[in-house]
């Protein structure tokens, strides 16, 4: 509970229950599937993927491309 006892002359006012919101905070993402840079198949049950870096860029290829 926030209060704040404001005293202009010859008054006394006391706020209470004041609620102060945040300011938002927006992220910026970039979110793909996990898939194969092969043959695009994705990460399921029984498929591994392996993050491989070519160049300046990290791929994902499956088990039979590694």
């Amino acid at each position: 509970m926030s209060q704040i006892l404001a005293t202009p002359p010859k008054t006394h006012t006391l706020y209470y229950d004041l609620h102060f919101e945040k300011p938002a905070i927006h992220l910026n993402s970039t979110v793909s599937e996990a898939v194969c840079h092969v043959c695009k198949k994705e990460l399921k049950e029984g498929l591994g993927l392996t993050a491989k870096r070519f160049a300046d860029k990290i791929v994902l290829v499956c088990d039979l491309h590694n």
